[in-house]
């Protein structure tokens, strides 16, 4: 699971260091997100393709971070407007 899915947060994905990404999605350091992934650190061809996994599911966290400002904005106007 992605952090950003699991908790909504005034910092968004993408100012999070790799490490604190990675904390927050229940991974202690790469090498754990590597074993998580049947991945092994130590083969470059591995190694590149965590990286792009990493890249994938951050964008994604980003994504839906953004989403949920917008709907948060949209959910503030129409309670405005109601009174």
């Amino acid at each position: 699971m992605s952090p950003s899915t699991t908790n909504a947060s005034a910092t968004q994905p993408k100012e999070l260091s790799q490490a604190a990404w990675l904390k927050n999605g229940g991974w202690n350091n790469m090498y754990e997100f590597m074993l998580s992934h049947g991945l092994n650190m130590y083969d470059d061809n591995e190694l590149q393709e965590g990286k792009a996994i990493i890249h994938a599911l951050r964008q994604a966290d980003q994504e839906a971070w953004e989403e949920a400002r917008r709907e948060e904005a949209r959910k503030a106007v129409q309670k405005e407007r109601k009174e």
